[in-house]
C-alpha cells in the first residue's frame, strides 16, 4: 500500500520565496513540515484495534487523527483528505492485485469484515466533515460552505453567469434508454444519474427516462461566490461545491423535461501492474486500455438513492454487492486540500500539501 504519510513528511517548496512575505511563507512551510513529520511518527506507533483489518491501518489512523481536536482545524481537514486518498488508493491497488500488503490472514476486498471497516471509515469521515469540521470552518475562518438555494438573489445571478460561462460548455448529457446503452463511467469521476419525466416522441406523457451527467474534472471542486451588496461589511466568504452548482442548474440542460431526481455516484476501478518486457507496445497505453476494461471495485452513491434505483445502477456498472457504499454527505473527499488552499489563499501552501 502506498504510504502517503511518508511522502508527506518531506515537503519541498517549489515556489521561490523572494518577496516581502518570505517570513510568513517560511513559517507556514516549517509548520506544515513539522505536522507532517508528527503524523508519520504517530502512524509508526499506531496500533489499530484487533478487529480492524491491518491492511487498512493507514486510512484508519488518518481517520482517527482527523477527529483529534488538539490539532489545528485546517490540519484536520487536510488529514481527512489524506485519509480519503489513502482509502481510494488501497481499493484501487487491491482490486488490481498490486497491493503490497497481501496477506492470507487479511480479509479480501469484498469480505464482510473488510466492507464493514470501509463503510465505517466512510461514515465517520462524512459525519465529521458535515457536523464538526465545516461548521468550525465557518466559525473560526468565516468560510461558509453553502448550497446554491441559500444564496441571495444577487449571488444567484452571479452563480448563473458563472455556470453558463464556465460549466455549461463542459457538460454533455448522455441519454440512457434502449437506443443508448449505459455509458462507460471512468474511475474517480463524479457523475449524476438524472431521472427525467416529460413528453418524448413515441412515448407516453408520463414516461420516465434517465440520463448521465459527468461533473467535469477541469472544474475547481470549490467555487467562491463574491459578496453581494446585501452582504457588504461582512468578512465571511462563501464557497459552493462544484457538483452542487451542476445539480442546481440541471433543469437548464433538459428543456421540455422535468428533472425529478438526481443522485451523485462515483466508481473506482483497479489499475493493473504491467511488467515492462521490452516489447513493441507502449506499457502506458496498454495499462490505459486495461483500465477501461477493468471492473468496478467500489461504488459510492448518495445515501438517499432508492434501493431499486441502486440495484439498477449497480447491475449496469457490474458493481459487486459488497462493493457498494452509501455516502451521507459529500463524497470524493480527497480534494479537501483544495479548500484549504482557497481559505488560506497561499500558493506556497499549495506546493506543500
Amino acid at each position: 500500500m502506498t504510504n502517503h504519510l511518508a511522502s508527506s513528511a518531506t515537503p519541498t517548496n517549489r515556489f521561490p520565496l523572494g518577496s516581502g512575505q518570505d517570513g510568513d511563507a517560511r513559517l507556514r512551510q516549517r509548520r506544515v513540515a513539522e505536522r507532517a513529520k508528527s503524523l508519520a511518527i504517530g502512524f509508526a506507533r499506531y496500533q489499530p484495534p484487533a478487529s480492524f483489518p491491518r491492511a487498512l491501518a493507514e486510512p484508519g489512523y488518518l481517520c482517527d487523527e482527523s477527529h483529534n481536536a488538539a490539532r489545528p482545524l485546517l490540519e484536520r481537514i487536510r488529514i481527512l483528505g489524506l485519509m480519503a486518498t489513502s482509502l481510494d488508493q488501497f481499493c484501487v491497488d487491491q482490486g488490481g492485485g498490486s497491493g503490497e500488503d497481501d496477506d492470507d490472514n487479511q480479509p479480501g476486498l469484498f469480505s464482510d469484515d473488510f466492507c464493514a471497516a470501509v463503510a465505517g471509515l466512510l461514515a465517520r469521515s462524512s459525519r465529521l466533515l458535515r457536523t464538526e469540521l465545516l461548521p468550525a470552518l465557518a466559525q473560526e475562518r468565516s468560510a461558509l460552505m453553502r448550497q446554491p438555494a441559500t444564496l441571495d438573489q444577487e449571488e444567484r445571478v452571479w452563480l448563473r453567469s458563472f455556470f453558463q460561462a464556465q460549466i455549461f460548455p463542459l457538460l454533455t448529457p448522455l441519454a440512457i434508454d434502449p437506443g443508448h446503452p449505459f455509458p462507460f463511467i471512468s474511475s474517480y469521476s463524479l457523475n449524476f444519474l438524472v431521472q427525467l419525466r416529460g413528453l418524448k416522441p413515441g412515448s407516453a406523457p408520463s414516461s420516465s427516462s434517465f440520463a448521465r451527467i459527468k461533473v467535469p474534472r477541469l472544474l475547481s471542486r470549490f467555487v467562491e461566490v463574491p459578496h453581494s451588496e446585501m452582504a457588504e461589511g461582512s468578512n465571511a466568504r462563501s464557497f459552493v461545491w462544484s457538483e452542487e452548482i451542476v445539480r442546481f442548474f440541471l433543469p437548464e440542460l433538459f428543456p421540455g423535461l422535468t428533472v425529478e431526481n438526481a443522485w451523485l455516484f462515483r466508481v473506482l476501478r483497479p489499475v493493473s501492474v504491467l511488467p515492462h518486457d521490452g516489447g513493441l507496445f507502449d506499457p502506458q497505453s496498454v495499462l490505459h486500455h486495461r483500465h477501461l476494461l477493468s471492473s468496478v471495485v467500489r461504488l459510492d452513491v448518495e445515501a438517499d438513492m432508492p434501493g431499486l434505483m441502486l440495484d439498477w445502477l449497480a447491475e449496469r456498472l457490474g458493481a459487486p454487492a459488497n462493493g457498494i457504499y452509501r455516502i451521507d454527505g459529500s463524497m470524493a473527499l480527497f480534494q479537501l486540500t483544495d479548500l484549504i488552499n482557497l481559505v488560506e489563499g497561499s500558493e506556497a501552501v499549495r506546493a506543500l500539501i
